[in-house]
């Protein structure tokens, strides 16, 4: 199956010699992070999936990031919460 993400290889060879060839400062560290990103995604294309639990932990990081909420009742809330999934679910 042909991927549809670029790869990484030119940009960090046309980086690597513009750096050269203009005697820049410059680090390769962007292109590094995108390299892994890159590889990184398409190990674990195959492991994403949608569910209640990556529910959870979307809304749980956006409580604790955006609105501050205390990190012990996210967790006693996501605790009730996924009784509460789980449990209607083994039914």
């Amino acid at each position: 199956m042909k991927s549809s993400t670029p790869h990484p290889f030119p940009t960090i060879g046309v980086k690597a010699a513009a750096s050269a060839a203009t005697n820049s400062k410059q680090t390769l560290i962007p292109a590094a992070l995108a390299f892994i990103f890159l590889a990184a995604l398409r190990m674990g294309r195959p492991l994403l999936r949608w569910s209640p639990d990556a529910l959870l932990v979307i809304l749980a990081a956006g409580g604790a990031i955006i609105f501050g909420l205390s990190p012990a009742l996210l967790l006693l809330a996501g605790g009730l919460a996924g009784l509460a999934l789980f449990a209607a679910a083994n039914n």
